[in-house]
């Protein structure tokens, strides 16, 4: 990330766009609009760990700021994992590690009606 080699153990690495995942917020401040990817673990090699870890997120992550917070924000990433592992990506398996995972800023086009205030 950003020119530097990070290794870590981890039972479940995600990466975000926006505010939220699995329906619930990431952190107080993520946003789409801030073009940034959220990235944080969950967990490491003790399952114990990510159950605390998990309830963490659960209980505490909303009320975090991106910058307080366990959060790591980056534009572009590079995932390497030993052996490589598959993707899960919105619960779909597409792709294995290594992986380049970017922002490309304004790449999606949303058409709405003209009446549509955007906040």
């Amino acid at each position: 990330m950003d020119g530097t080699q990070r290794m870590l153990w981890t039972h479940q690495l995600n990466v975000a766009n926006g505010a939220y995942h699995t329906g619930r917020r990431i952190t107080r401040d993520a946003s789409v609009d801030d073009r940034l990817l959220i990235v944080y673990r969950l967990g490491d090699v003790s399952r114990l760990r990510l159950t605390g870890q998990t309830l963490g997120q659960v209980l505490f992550g909303p009320r975090r700021s991106r910058t307080a917070g366990p959060y790591l924000g980056t534009r572009e990433l590079w995932i390497a994992t030993d052996p490589p592992l598959p993707l899960d990506l919105d619960g779909e398996v597409r792709g294995t590690t290594p992986v380049r995972i970017a922002l490309l800023p304004d790449a999606l086009r949303v058409l709405v009606p003209p009446t549509f205030t955007d906040t």
